[in-house]
């Protein structure tokens, strides 16, 4: 018969040393604690006491260590360089550590890896997103691919309603009316020219009409958590009740980058030849940045300037999405800066709670440990703000791999990972 282990829950609240901060080769970004975060902030507050009995005493204390502020926060930051996604090196450059004001109405920084914000502005306002609506036209046809609803090689009809070569302001793919079209070339059109015809054609295509596409965009963007995005058509052009956010286009663009597969290298192309006319991107970072390989530009009056854009450096991906900015010009410039700055100031690390938990007294044999490894995108500025915090449920029987309790690693208030705490036999020999 197993012992138990008797008594109440018990917790722990430690601050994190500089000793258990172990950098890893860097493969995504991080977070600011400055800015505010759309991860959870459950962190419960800690409490201390302890517990003994028979078998085993679990004793709970709190000791706090100060953390040198990192050399690196101070008013700018020297970037190292860094290789782009055909490895080939950039030159080190100097950022500055707070992002400036910049005439937008919203936009967000979102680490690809963790999904977790680095920087956000009016996040989930909605607002017209003009031709970013496309990212769900595109994804739904890829997904229809990839899931072989669709081949490469169909066709679609270009309708009445999807031909727009008659219409000079807006984007198109410029198709013949009434002539029929592959599916990939459609999806080329739509991404890389924004092709308002492409995208009415393979709504129809799909759907059979465009009314019942967009009511596939809405409950796709619901599945994904998009809170605040309503579609009312497959282009983005005007309609008062056609809105999405920075927020809500950050998380399709993430589901993009992670599930378009083979499709995903259109959203890198500069450029697509069609009815014998060549058109280029507007995505002006895809010539002027190797790093950039993807994904979307938009205008409206009523939407301004709109950018969805990632960018890969030294293994590591952030998503970028800018609403409202006043220029084509002006846009490129601040998703280049929101880039550099997130790859500058956010480094990927694993933490090691190991020396924190020695202090919880177990039979001899018996160690814990965190069910996975604590591994986060971390803002320079955060180091001097980790701590740990564990809580241990007893009675329970010692049993390898079995759930003990929980440990978490928090920034100030803000919970930055959590995973269980498993009983471990410590191996013969190790100490």
């Amino acid at each position: 018969m197993r012992p138990l282990l008797a008594g109440l829950a018990t917790t722990g609240l430690l601050s994190v040393a500089p000793v258990a901060l172990a950098a890893v080769p860097a493969s995504q970004p991080a977070t600011q604690p400055a800015i505010s975060q759309a991860a959870a902030t459950d962190a419960a507050p800690a409490s201390t006491g302890s517990q003994r009995s028979a078998s085993v005493t679990t004793s709970a204390h709190t000791r706090s260590k100060a953390v040198d502020r990192p050399e690196t926060l101070r008013n700018t930051v020297k970037q190292a360089g860094s290789t782009d996604r055909n490895g080939q090196a950039r030159p080190a450059k100097t950022i500055a550590l707070a992002l400036p004001p910049m005439d937008n109405r919203a936009y967000v920084v979102m680490d690809d890896a963790s999904g977790r914000i680095l920087a956000q502005k009016a996040p989930n306002q909605p607002l017209p997103p003009a031709s970013l609506t496309k990212l769900m036209t595109s994804y739904l046809v890829e997904q229809a691919l990839i899931q072989g609803k669709l081949r490469e090689q169909d066709q679609a009809t270009i309708s009445a309603q999807a031909y727009c070569a008659d219409k000079p302001i807006q984007s198109c793919m410029m198709t013949r009316l009434g002539s029929q079209v592959t599916i990939i070339d459609l999806l080329r059109g739509l991404i890389i020219h924004s092709g308002n015809d492409a995208a009415v054609a393979l709504a129809e295509r799909i759907s059979g009409s465009e009314a019942a596409f967009v009511g596939l965009m809405n409950q796709r963007a619901r599945e994904l958590g998009m809170k605040h995005t309503h579609f009312a058509n497959p282009t983005g052009l005007g309609d008062s009740l056609h809105r999405s956010t920075a927020l809500d286009l950050a998380l399709l663009s993430r589901q993009i980058v992670r599930h378009a597969g083979r499709y995903y290298p259109l959203y890198g192309q500069r450029q697509f030849t069609y009815n014998n006319i060549t058109q280029n991107s507007r995505n002006l970072l895809l010539a002027s940045d190797p790093t950039v390989d993807g994904l979307k530009t938009g205008y409206t009056r009523a939407a301004r300037y709109c950018q969805a854009v990632s960018a890969r450096r030294d293994n590591r991906r952030l998503i970028v999405v800018i609403l409202g900015a006043s220029t084509a010009a002006e846009r490129a410039r601040q998703a280049r800066l929101l880039l550099d700055w997130g790859f500058a100031h956010y480094r990927k690390r694993r933490l090691d709670p190991a020396s924190q938990l020695r202090s919880v007294n177990l039979p001899a044999g018996w160690r814990l440990a965190p069910a996975r490894p604590f591994e986060l995108i971390l803002h320079t500025a955060e180091l001097s703000q980790l701590q740990w915090n564990y809580t241990i449920r007893t009675p329970f029987a010692l049993q390898a791999g079995q759930p003990v309790g929980e440990i978490r690693l928090a920034a100030g208030q803000q919970v930055l990972q959590k995973t269980p705490l498993l009983l471990q036999r410590i191996p013969a020999g190790t100490g």
